[in-house]
């Protein structure tokens, strides 16, 4: 089973439309969305674009309650709230916007995965028996806009650079 991994879209909805064609090629889906999707409306735009679900959590620039509203009304959606702990395909999968929380959780050794975001800066490693994933930022601030396509599976990660 392959995850698309997003951060730090930022209500960029031009970039959106560029990753969910590649997700619609690529038939992936599921996304893990590791927060600052942004204004409720992106979240809303991705619930009638989306074909499949996301697991989503708060980042910092979050508008908490209405974005916690949307996802609660629909059933695509798995709004976590700041922390995501689920299971998919016997794997442990951790979601959290920030950096500092992912790296401690890692050192724990408790999940198989764990994704983040916040700084907009692409990483994949492996701390213990934990991969570590932030997929940049989906929107382009600051850094070229990317997502990341992860095998549950096979425990590999790719990432994708969005290019018009």
């Amino acid at each position: 089973m392959k995850a698309a991994v997003l951060s730090d879209l930022h209500d960029n909805y031009a970039d959106w439309q560029l990753i969910n064609k590649i997700l619609q090629k690529e038939k992936i889906n599921t996304i893990f969305f590791c927060g600052d999707l942004c204004a409720p409306s992106m979240l809303a735009k991705i619930i009638d674009e989306f074909e499949g679900h996301v697991h989503l959590v708060y980042g910092n620039v979050s508008d908490r309650q209405t974005e916690k509203q949307f996802a609660d009304e629909s059933e695509k959606i798995t709004h976590y709230g700041d922390l995501a702990v689920f299971e998919l395909v016997s794997k442990k999968i951790c979601l959290t916007h920030f950096p500092d929380k992912a790296r401690k959780l890692a050192s724990a050794g408790r999940f198989d995965l764990i994704c983040f975001g916040h700084n907009h800066m692409k990483t994949f490693e492996k701390i213990g028996n934990t991969y570590l994933l932030n997929p940049g930022t989906a929107g382009g601030m600051f850094q070229y806009p990317s997502f990341a396509i992860f095998d549950l599976e096979k425990m590999t990660n790719e990432f994708k650079e969005i290019t018009l």
